[in-house]
């Protein structure tokens, strides 16, 4: 999951972009394409498919939590769920705004 969420790093398309504004190419179509590539990046990977990994890991938290043999710790189930819920909420509030 790590290596997915990496193709959005905020030091990449930034950089590229800085670049681009500096060498006199911010009214090119290939800066706009850039700033497109950056904001479909950062839906993809940090929300749309950041959110559905967070609910299944939810899922298989609780489901682990009540199998029968293993010592799933009750305060890891809730910490791991309230995280997720938390980190959730910040993402509902990106939509929002504040």
């Amino acid at each position: 999951m790590h290596i997915y969420l990496a193709l959005h790093n905020p030091y990449t398309h930034p950089y590229t972009r800085w670049f681009m504004y500096k060498a006199g190419w911010a009214n090119t179509q290939l800066y706009v394409i850039n700033g497109l590539a950056m904001v479909l990046a950062f839906f993809g990977c940090r929300i749309a498919w950041g959110y559905t990994e967070s609910v299944v890991l939810v899922m298989d938290i609780v489901r682990e939590r009540y199998v029968p043999g293993t010592a799933f710790p009750k305060g890891a189930t809730i910490g791991y769920c309230i995280a997720a819920v938390v980190m959730n909420r910040w993402v509902g509030t990106q939509f929002r705004g504040w």
